[in-house]
């Protein structure tokens, strides 16, 4: 009796290892569909078919894991960030991508401004005693404080820059410049641009940052003004000439005012927009080189 059970036992076990051998390979010829999927611009496809392994319930754990962080990996590549966060945070914490994972996920935030969010989830990431991993944490959750204007926040962990990783020490540096020229950029006032191009059209431009365009608006509404005031002396003022370059005039006149006003706003998030983009590429320079 005990023979037999121990005859049964191993025709289970053997049977155990050769089922989880075929669904490895079976997984395997199915990631690499996947990648002719992708390499063919066949994303709905791809992720079609990744949903449907996915709810294969004979992929273990591990399994599940690889598959939702190629899905994720290859959606971030194809900049579908919507996707690709759809898949890394179900990345489990027992996966061997689970930082890798955790670090695009919150760069996939940052695409929809979920600051907050990003933040959150690289904070709670444990580092242990890896410093280089401890340093890249505390270098993404200085980012995400900047974009979130958390100046306080990231002052506390900039004092923390320490890296002894060449590529991070630079990413730091630059970092640190980008958070300079935030807190050093004023914003300009409409009220004073328009006056200023009331006074003297295509000051206000000039005061915003747009000198090209200050220099065009003075030429245009200048050379305007000088035919309205000749028609007017030579032809009077009820002749149609004169009413003609008249309307033209007064129109670049107020247009010019208003444009100066508005000029200012446009400059200001010109250049945070600029700033902004360039933390950003920073997000995942050290990140690609890290994990790479």
């Amino acid at each position: 009796m005990m023979l037999k059970f121990r005859i049964l036992f191993f025709l289970l076990f053997v049977s155990f290892v050769c089922k989880a051998q075929q669904d490895s390979i079976s997984l395997s010829k199915h990631i690499d569909f996947l990648i002719y999927l992708n390499d063919n611009g066949q994303l709905d496809d791809l992720n079609y078919q990744g949903d449907k392994l996915l709810l294969n319930k004979y992929y273990n754990n591990d399994q599940k894991d690889s598959l939702n962080f190629i899905l994720g990996m290859i959606n971030y590549r194809a900049s579908k960030h919507s996707q690709s966060l759809h898949y890394l945070k179900e990345v489990t914490d027992s996966s061997i991508f689970y930082y890798k994972s955790k670090f695009y996920s919150g760069i996939c935030q940052t695409e929809f401004h979920e600051y907050d969010s990003a933040f959150a989830t690289i904070a709670n990431l444990p580092t242990g005693d890896v410093e280089l991993l401890s340093q890249l944490k505390t270098y993404e959750l200085a980012a995400f404080s900047l974009l979130k204007r958390d100046y306080l926040g990231y002052d506390s962990l900039a004092l923390k820059f320490n890296s002894d990783d060449s590529l991070l020490h630079s990413e730091q540096i630059i970092l640190n410049d980008n958070q300079q020229k935030l807190r050093n950029l004023k914003r300009r006032s409409p009220l004073v641009a328009g006056t200023l191009s009331a006074i003297i059209p295509g000051l206000g431009l000039a005061y915003s940052g747009n000198n090209g365009q200050a220099l065009a608006a003075f030429i245009r509404v200048a050379a305007l003004g000088a035919l309205t005031i000749e028609d007017y002396i030579k032809l009077g003022p009820e002749n149609p000439q004169f009413i003609i370059f008249g309307s033209l005039f007064s129109f670049f006149y107020i247009g010019n005012i208003w444009g100066s006003a508005l000029s200012v706003k446009i400059r200001y998030d010109e250049k945070i927009k600029e700033i902004d983009h360039n933390v950003m590429v920073g997000l995942r320079i050290p990140i690609d080189h890290f994990f790479r």
